[in-house]
């Protein structure tokens, strides 16, 4: 899977750069698809870990690597300890992926505790999450069923963040067009994935799911990536 991300990656980038990554630090990317972002981030003495449940997706990562800094697993991101990936890290990237923790309400803040363990005192998580914009129409929460992935506005998201202890120092939404973009790129992937298939059921769930971006989506739906930082060691 390509960066599971609206927020292109040279604004992801550079959201990053608040982190102050060195030499020596490491970092973790749960759920990091074919490990774009994580290639992107450990230059320069950064070491990574990216961790998937898709094989394919870590083994088009594995192809695509370049030099020993990255090395990749394929797993439950959710019951990953430090001691399971080399101890605490200096950065913790989870971009849309914070349904692995939990379902709808629970799913955020279960995912920052569970982040939170895996960097040192003062380390920097990269949490991206969706957000509604407002209430949802009846028909379009209805079409994204229950829970909706969406639970919380952008103002929800961060306090739900700042509520589990830790500072927000930077937050980065996606614009309408990069959600388009983004969208568009998903309707395409898997439309030619379902026409070699033959699957003309799931195809035409695609479309409906397309169908209901395209009148609802677009203005209600939002996504937001986050810099956040633990509380340093006392």
């Amino acid at each position: 899977m390509p960066l599971n991300s609206p927020i292109p990656l040279p604004r992801l980038l550079e959201t990053l750069t608040l982190a102050g990554l060195k030499p020596d630090d490491h970092v973790l990317d749960l759920g990091c698809g074919e490990g774009d972002l994580l290639r992107a981030v450990c230059v320069s003495g950064v070491t990574g870990l990216g961790v998937d449940l898709d094989p394919a997706a870590i083994a088009t990562a594995q192809d695509a690597q370049a030099g020993p800094a990255l090395s990749w697993m394929v797993g439950d991101v959710a019951e990953l300890e430090p001691s399971t990936v080399g101890g605490p890290s200096s950065l913790a990237i989870c971009l849309g992926s914070t349904h692995a923790y939990g379902r709808g309400n629970d799913a955020l803040p279960q995912a920052l505790r569970a982040l939170s363990r895996l960097v040192r005192p003062g380390g920097f998580l990269l949490v991206g999450e969706g957000f509604r914009r407002g209430d949802l129409p009846p028909a379009y929460r209805q079409l994204l069923g229950t829970p909706t992935g969406i639970e919380r506005t952008l103002v929800e998201v961060v306090c739900t963040a700042e509520d589990a202890g830790l500072e927000c120092h930077h937050a980065v939404t996606a614009t309408p067009a990069e959600w388009e973009a983004f969208e568009w790129a998903f309707w395409r992937r898997k439309r030619a994935a379902l026409r070699t298939s033959g699957d003309t059921d799931r195809l035409a769930s695609l479309r409906t799911w397309r169908n209901g971006f395209l009148q609802w989506g677009r203005e209600h739906m939002g996504f937001v990536a986050m810099l956040l930082q633990t509380p340093p060691a006392t």
